[in-house]
């Protein structure tokens, strides 16, 4: 028993550490940009709208970094299909309202072409069985060619009431940087121990707990945001963060070292998942939403039981 409580509490401090970290640190960082007079589009599309990617991006590079790549990799292609297949549909689900408004409609449908095209181009290069710095190179260049198209054309929202807090902001930033770097520290020591102790597959645990571990911050969000009628943050912030996974996150981390692809059924698995997306944006009934999210909602949970039966 006394493992099992060390990797669990590991897990669980690692996993607090993550999330208030992220927290501080895009707040710090929020508030040293206008500090520093950077525009607050700019800030809003990158610090946060990404900033929720933050437990993912350094779980995932710790992972490579320390050798268990399939951790990394089951991380991000996890925590893909949980915002799409658990949070958009728990947001649909609980408020399918804010999905449907006109104005938000037309950004969401840009937010998910990108996100398709990201999605079909870790499939595709997927498909060789390796990622390595031929595709970090195409993640990470069709990640800049997406910033700058974004910035270009502004199809984010402003984010307004940003505000510096004077030498706070440092304090922040220290404090949230030390506390994602510490925090993906334990979590992954602590998701190891307990695949090792359960007799899990590093990859289905990547997969699965932690992926829900890293994707807290989208969840909270989205939750929030629909909850305040804001149907495009909410899920404008899963989709960003998606293609912000697979292009940026994947990219660095095959650019530290080539990461092998253990099968391709999970690509499929993703693929399929996205493209669940488009009726969420084009059927127009309040029932027809929440039926089609409790659909791919109950999809996941099947998906889950099959994964670990």
């Amino acid at each position: 028993m006394g493992p099992l409580l060390i990797a669990s509490a590991l897990f669980c401090t690692g996993l607090i550490l993550l999330v208030k970290g992220a927290d501080w640190l895009v707040k710090g960082g929020a508030g040293l940009a206008v500090k520093w007079g950077i525009p607050s589009g700019i800030v809003g599309f990158t610090i946060i709208a990404f900033g929720t990617s933050l437990p993912e991006f350094f779980v995932t590079t710790n992972a490579v970094l320390i050798g268990k790549d399939d951790i990394g990799l089951g991380n991000v292609i996890g925590s893909n299909i949980f915002n799409i297949a658990f949070i958009l549909a728990l947001c649909v689900l609980v408020k399918p309202g804010p999905i449907l408004t006109p104005k938000t409609r037309p950004i969401l449908w840009k937010e998910l072409a990108l996100t398709i095209l990201a999605t079909v181009l870790y499939i595709t290069l997927a498909l060789r069985g390796i990622l390595d710095i031929y595709t970090s190179v195409l993640f990470l260049g069709g990640f800049a060619v997406i910033l700058l198209y974004i910035c270009k054309k502004g199809i984010v929202p402003p984010e307004e009431g940003l505000q510096s807090h004077g030498n706070l902001d440092y304090l922040h930033t220290i404090l949230g940087l030390a506390g994602v770097i510490g925090g993906s520290s334990l979590f992954l020591s602590g998701a190891i121990d307990l695949a090792t102790i359960f007799l899990i597959p590093p990859y289905i645990i990547g997969l699965s707990i932690v992926a829900a571990g890293t994707s807290i911050p989208e969840l909270v969000t989205s939750l929030v945001a629909i909850l305040k009628n804001y149907g495009g943050v909410s899920a404008g912030n899963l989709l960003g963060s998606n293609y912000f996974n697979l292009l940026f996150i994947l990219g660095v981390g095959s650019l530290i070292h080539p990461v092998t692809v253990p099968e391709q059924t999970t690509n499929l698995i993703l693929l399929v998942v996205t493209f669940c997306i488009i009726p969420m944006f084009i059927l127009k009934k309040n029932w027809m939403l929440r039926a089609w999210a409790l659909l791919v909602f109950s999809g996941y949970i099947l998906y889950l039981f099959m994964m670990y039966a």
